[in-house]
């Protein structure tokens, strides 16, 4: 059985600590660098990893050709090492649609039994999108946590509660666009209970159109691996943040400097994507350390991108010292972060100067290409 960290799962205003939920790597050795980790800083602690099987019935937030290759034997010895250095296994169970198989008897069932498969290796949190799954886990699994996923898009209270009507989950992700928006994020965080998550490090464009088309597209990948077009949304997001620099300042990425100004928000824990990575030699244990320290001063992309070979962190840097007047800005200014006022603002634009581009590394893209 895991061992989970109730005790850690409730706002405390009295309570700096940062909590980080971190990609798993599925190896031995990186839980126990975690594991120094949280010796090592007193402010800052892994409560988790987490990661899913690639080849299942059921995707997740990721396409499963990016994943690690883990089966159900693998992730059993996993989960135990993680009770060993005192660290959580999240699995996420997020895809954004399942094809309705969870509204009929014959395909609930087939869930219910691949489930039971993950709890009887260990699992007891799951991160979940669908309103329809926390019910179905809550009801059958009393003893499993629930962590409500950043595909949900989280941006109004309102749409926080009536996710939460669908049963009891211990933490909360909002839109990723929040971390440009600290003073709804603060309304988000002052209307409820339930402890409130962001993602420190997306790539994302921000309030990007193509959002739910792309996990839509993610969702169904595992099922349709023979496409031709192996990433036409995020070919066309590379196309974008390629030719406007000021798009790559407005991604929502957080700042190791940073951290200390969503805890004063109210926000205690902190997501570094990046299960996409690992395959791409992204060293985690680097990359979150940066992020548990709370400082940083050399080129943003490289954390951003968990000092992984992916084509973002080749093409793209910026020096993250630069960026300090555009986040005083960010935090003083009396409105939030919208599209519609970037014409009007134009401070992403004014600091699109420090993004440097490499432009010999821009085959390593996905070609986009409208569909004819």
């Amino acid at each position: 059985m895991q061992n989970t960290s109730l005790k850690n799962h409730y706002n405390n205003p009295d309570n700096r600590t940062a909590y980080f939920c971190v990609p798993a790597d599925f190896k031995k050795e990186t839980l126990e660098k975690l594991a120094a980790l949280n010796k090592k800083y007193k402010n800052a602690k892994v409560d988790e990893v987490y990661g899913n099987l690639p080849q299942t019935p059921y995707g997740s937030g990721r396409s499963s050709t990016s994943l690690i290759n883990v089966n159900l034997f693998s992730l059993k010895k996993y989960i135990k090492e993680c009770n060993k250095n005192g660290i959580v296994f999240n699995y996420t169970f997020n895809a954004n649609t399942l094809a309705n198989r969870e509204f009929n008897n014959a395909g609930k069932k087939k869930m219910l039994l691949f489930i039971k498969k993950l709890y009887n290796t260990g699992v007891r949190r799951f991160t979940v999108s669908l309103p329809s799954i926390i019910s179905l886990i809550n009801n059958h699994f009393k003893d499993v946590e629930v962590v409500l996923s950043v595909v949900n898009n989280i941006t109004s209270e309102y749409q926080l509660k009536e996710f939460l009507e669908a049963g009891k989950v211990i933490r909360a992700y909002v839109a990723e666009e929040m971390n440009r928006r600290p003073r709804k994020l603060r309304e988000i965080v002052a209307s409820t209970e339930v402890p409130i998550a962001t993602i420190v490090n997306p790539f994302c464009i921000f309030q990007c159109a193509y959002r739910h088309h792309h996990y839509n597209f993610m969702s169904f990948r595992d099922k349709n691996d023979k496409i031709d077009v192996i990433e036409y949304y995020g070919a066309r997001c590379g196309q974008i943040k390629v030719n406007n620099s000021d798009e790559v300042i407005k991604i929502p990425w957080i700042r190791p400097s940073d951290i200390d100004r969503y805890i004063d928000i109210g926000v205690g824990w902190f997501k570094v994507a990046g299960r996409e990575m690992i395959k791409d030699d992204a060293d985690i244990p680097k990359a979150i350390e940066i992020y548990m320290s709370k400082k940083y001063e050399g080129d943003l992309m490289d954390v951003i991108n968990n000092f992984s070979n992916k084509h973002y962190n080749m093409i793209f840097s910026l020096d993250s010292k630069s960026m300090d007047p555009y986040f005083d800005y960010i935090f003083n200014k009396s409105t939030d972060c919208s599209r519609e006022l970037c014409e009007k603002c134009g401070m992403c634009k004014k600091f699109s100067k420090f993004v440097k581009v490499d432009r010999k590394y821009l085959d390593m893209l996905p070609k986009y290409e409208p569909l004819k």
